[in-house]
């Protein structure tokens, strides 16, 4: 009973955050207190980071406190020849 309870929380918290547009992966730790969410880096710009993660805890409504943790990284890999 509680597991489910939990797991159809932490699914919904993760739909808040995939909703906004770029985002590419969420994921909820510490039972559900705190989220990480990844930001596809070629859309959201560094000043767009902080609106969103503001935007997203505005947009949950459950009690106590959940942190919210978006993630902008962009990666270049390249190899000797």
């Amino acid at each position: 009973m509680f597991l489910d309870a939990f797991l159809k929380r932490a699914q919904a918290i993760e739909d808040i955050a995939l909703s906004k547009p770029s985002m590419k992966k969420a994921y909820t730790i510490h039972t559900g207190r705190e989220m990480r969410v990844l930001a596809n880096a070629g859309f959201v710009t560094d000043n767009k980071v902080i609106l969103l993660a503001k935007d997203i805890e505005a947009s949950m409504q459950y009690p106590g406190e959940v942190k919210v943790n978006l993630i902008r990284e962009q990666r270049a890999i390249e190899f000797t020849r």
